[in-house]
């Protein structure tokens, strides 16, 4: 396998070549020409069978050289941009270009070109339609606002309204020439800002209906193989204006659920606990243990305690003697 990293630039593009052991095998710079591109499919073929051409940037500066490489029968592939560890080292064309084909050897952030023709011509189409719808707007509220500011004559003769009843009207009417040169000039703004909304709107209905054109008579090849005895409906959520963006739904979240049982009544529910919970019965007192409890007092905590503690015996003399008592039998007792 010989790995081909092209470094694109809006002038020029920057190409190297490696073998499948990482050895250079030359380099080459051409114009973003069909001169330039002829040149590269020439060099290309002189290094040999198995190249695979990676691109940075094939769908900005390099989207030609893609569509000229896969013409000529070579296999692209898309490389990302150098990350910021990548470029310790600096940062150049030949740097950039040697380490996409490092990536196209390792096989590393590589992704499939977008194609072209049908799909390319139907992004064109999406940018025109939008820029007319945002810029048609962009009028409609300058006309709105300078409505609003425009001298009370003028604005009564042209009436309220939105934006888009004012640019319908303005487009009617004509200016007075006996009214002040200031009120015809604000005038005239207020009608070319009309036409030009109006304009912009039957623009954005053209390109409307040609892509709705376009979609219907287009199938992508990539969807009409069948896989698995299949066939594959074609989608265009990346291109229609007005495709719903739900991704589809699989068969069990669509397949018809079960209605749920009905809830339980209050009443019959019991739980656990209570189930294994025995019953308990109320003590009530009898009249007579009522009385016999009631007539005695109940006992001090003094007479309690005496009655609990027995009383304290006399202690024995000791026959010890301690140090500090005399040993004379002799002497009195204080």
């Amino acid at each position: 396998m010989i790995a081909v990293g092209v470094d694109t630039d809006k002038h020029e593009h920057l190409a190297r070549a490696i073998d499948g052991l990482g050895q250079v095998l030359g380099a080459l710079t051409i114009t973003t020409s069909l001169r330039g591109y002829g040149e590269l499919v020439g060099w290309l073929r002189t290094l040999g069978e198995g190249v695979v051409v990676g691109i940075e940037g094939a769908g900005s500066y390099g989207a030609g050289l893609c569509e000229y490489l896969l013409a000529e029968g070579f296999d692209v592939v898309e490389v990302e941009r150098p990350r910021r560890e990548d470029r310790r080292r600096g940062k150049s064309d030949e740097i950039d270009a040697l380490l996409a084909a490092k990536k196209v050897l390792a096989a590393d952030g590589l992704s499939t070109p977008r194609a072209g023709g049908t799909r390319q011509a139907l992004a064109a189409l999406l940018i025109a339609q939008r820029s007319c719808i945002s810029e048609r707007t962009r009028l409609v509220n300058q006309l709105q606002s300078l409505h609003t500011t425009a001298p009370v004559a003028l604005r009564e003769r042209i009436g309220p309204g939105n934006g888009r009843k004012l640019a319908a009207r303005l487009v009617k009417m004509r200016a007075r020439t006996d009214a002040p040169q200031s009120e015809r000039l604000i005038f005239t703004v207020l009608r070319d800002l009309a036409r030009r909304a109006q304009e912009l709107a039957a623009q954005a209905d053209a390109y409307k209906h040609e892509l709705t054109e376009l979609i219907s008579s287009w199938t992508p090849p990539s969807l009409t193989s069948t896989e698995s005895g299949r066939s594959q409906q074609p989608s265009c959520w990346s291109v229609t204006p007005s495709a719903s963006r739900e991704k589809p739904r699989s068969r069990a979240a669509t397949a018809p659920r079960p209605n749920p049982p009905p809830p339980a009544k209050p009443s019959a529910i019991v739980s656990p606990a209570q189930e294994t919970a025995k019953p308990t019965t109320r003590y009530t007192p009898s009249p007579a243990s009522a009385a016999a409890t009631t007539s005695k007092p109940a006992p001090t905590s003094t007479a309690a305690s005496a009655k609990a503690r027995p009383p304290a015996k006399p202690c024995a003399p000791s026959n010890a003697t301690s140090p500090a008592a005399s040993t004379d039998d002799s002497s009195p007792s204080p």
